[in-house]
């Protein structure tokens, strides 16, 4: 009797259903069972008739739940495919809010580092200009102190010669007073020696 149930010969399975090869074999193999009961067959043509009959209906439904189990492998396949592809259009998609949550994340860490290095520069610059007009006022003092060193004598040596003008002033003007009384005086000796004497 042949054995053509599809336990009877498992085939190994392969993508979008069962190895090609393995299935045209076991069809080749029934094929063959088949003419090897036909010349070794001692009965009735009936016999081997019925023999046929019961190899092609077990073919049939070999065939069938070959094509039922192919079929369901393949909507397997397609399912376990298409949960992949969703798999890995989420992953895409998680990806791609990655990128762009990191991408924002950059673009702030940026505009804070810029404000930072203006705030800086601000503080430096507002430091320099404060520095710069202390030198100013330092050296500026200097400056008044220096002059001011190098005026005093001047200012002592103008005083003290104004005051010896002044002495000088009021000396000449005693020497003009003294000179007209001694001239007065002069005169009057003279007008006096100039008069006759009384006899």
């Amino acid at each position: 009797m042949i054995d053509a149930r599809p336990e009877a010969h498992p085939f190994a399975p392969a993508v979008r259903g069962y190895n090609k090869e393995q299935v045209d074999a076991f069809v080749a193999d029934l094929q063959a069972q088949l003419e090897a009961a036909r010349r070794n067959s001692g009965g009735s043509l009936a016999d081997v008739g019925e023999e046929a009959a019961a190899v092609l209906s077990q073919a049939g439904t070999a065939a069938k739940a070959l094509k039922d189990q192919a079929e369901q492998q393949a909507a397997r396949i397609v399912a376990d495919a298409q949960v992949k592809a969703q798999e890995v259009v989420g992953a895409a998609e998680r990806r791609g809010e990655d990128l762009k949550a990191a991408a924002g994340r950059t673009l702030s860490d940026a505009e804070r580092r810029r404000e930072r290095i203006e705030a800086e520069a601000r503080r430096a610059a507002d430091e320099l200009l404060e520095q710069t007009r202390a030198e100013a006022e330092r050296r500026r003092e200097e400056a008044k102190t220096a002059l001011e060193t190098e005026i005093a004598p001047l200012a002592s040596q103008r005083d003290t010669t104004a005051a010896a003008l002044e002495e000088l002033q009021a000396s000449h003007q005693k020497s003009v007073i003294d000179l007209e009384q001694l001239q007065q005086d002069l005169t009057s000796v003279l007008d006096a020696n100039r008069m006759p004497t009384s006899r």
